[in-house]
């Protein structure tokens, strides 16, 4: 009676994670008949001068002061080809940086590109980004690379997410 309900168990869990796979490979497979990712980068590009707003508001006066800063300024790029019948309107996607070692997610920057792209045509998407000196840019060096579409929308006003 134990070795049955040992087997049955065994076969239940089975079936359980066999439908688990199913499911996730189907949500693969159904970003890759909505939209393909043909390529991506991710690419220094310089410093560049940024104008910042200081306010030195007090009590008797509102004043503001004006400045320059300098930043170091980065281009994310993404090639994406539409592969539905329909028109794309605009794309949300997720430029991740992930530790190597430990999957662990270091960074997201999350994009929103209101870009057309006709049906089985390819546009690149771009994105500039920028940091101050003193930001932590350590995933950079580091991280592995990846890009998540998040969601996309048609001119038809429907949309898809993954």
């Amino acid at each position: 009676m134990k070795a049955k309900l040992a087997a049955i168990t065994t076969l239940l869990l089975l079936a359980l994670v066999g439908a688990s796979a199913a499911a996730q490979k189907s949500s693969a497979d159904e970003a890759r008949t909505v939209a393909e990712v043909l390529g991506f980068e991710w690419k220094y590009q310089g410093y560049a001068s940024a104008e910042t707003v200081r306010d030195e508001t007090d009590t008797l006066s509102m004043k503001s002061k004006r400045g320059v800063v300098y930043v170091f300024r980065y281009t994310a790029k993404v090639n994406l080809k539409n592969l539905a019948a329909k028109t794309i309107k605009a794309v949300e996607w997720n430029y991740v940086f992930v530790d190597p070692e430990s999957s662990k997610e270091l960074k997201r920057y999350k994009f929103l590109s209101k870009q057309q792209i006709p049906p089985n045509e390819s546009q690149t998407l771009v994105k500039d980004i920028f940091f101050s000196l003193k930001e932590n840019t350590r995933h950079l060096n580091i991280g592995k690379q990846k890009i998540l579409l998040a969601r996309i929308e048609y001119m038809d006003g429907s949309t898809w997410r993954p």
